[in-house]
């Protein structure tokens, strides 16, 4: 329903609405419909940015490229499986060089077996399913559906949006889809979590 919020309207259903109801209407304030997000539109262009950010994150996952994967982090780290706590880039990116732990999930088949994270199955969250890398997972799976949900975190005052990867094939060795949690801050969008927040 869209109201008509011109002055000489707003007069008018303020009026019969104070002497009808005794109150003060807030009936234009739901025209502007603002999330963290910013307005619908806005909202429409982030989730847009959020879908070609995605592409590019997993074209470097695919590639192994975790260089190129290391600029799409958010500035503060990732939350890893279970993990509510970030780990900082600077150890994120300590484990891309010496092709340990988080290296491993995303780009290294042969050294995930050795790889501990954080799980915490009762939130779902449980990364040892994995038996091969995001980037193997990808490359079997291409091409893949992607979808997109953009996240209002509420309080929080931060806008977020989810990847889930859908894959075309049922495999053994890892879950049906994959999943990258990312947050829009400073006009960009960023990898903040792997998989999703649960």
């Amino acid at each position: 329903m869209k109201f008509n919020c011109s002055i000489k309207s707003i007069r008018n259903i303020v009026g019969i609405w104070i002497i009808v109801t005794g109150s003060i209407p807030t009936m234009c304030a739901q025209a502007a419909d603002v999330t963290v997000c910013g307005t619908e539109a806005q909202e429409k262009q982030k989730e847009i940015s959020l879908r070609a950010t995605a592409m590019e994150v997993l074209r470097t996952i695919r590639l192994k490229d975790s260089e190129a994967f290391a600029g799409h982090i958010y500035k503060d780290g990732m939350g890893i499986g279970g993990d509510v706590a970030f780990t900082p880039l600077s150890e994120i990116k300590a484990q891309f060089r010496r092709r340990q732990g988080i290296y491993c999930l995303l780009f290294s088949t042969p050294c995930l077996a050795s790889a501990k994270f954080p799980n915490d199955p009762a939130d779902g969250v449980d990364l040892s399913k994995w038996k091969i890398s995001y980037s193997e997972w990808l490359i079997l799976n291409h091409p893949s559906k992607v979808e997109i949900e953009m996240i209002d975190t509420g309080g929080v005052e931060i806008c977020g949006g989810d990847v889930y990867v859908r894959g075309r094939r049922k495999l053994k060795s890892a879950p049906d889809s994959l999943e990258l949690g990312f947050t829009y801050m400073n006009g960009k969008w960023a990898v903040s979590h792997i998989p999703v927040f649960p």
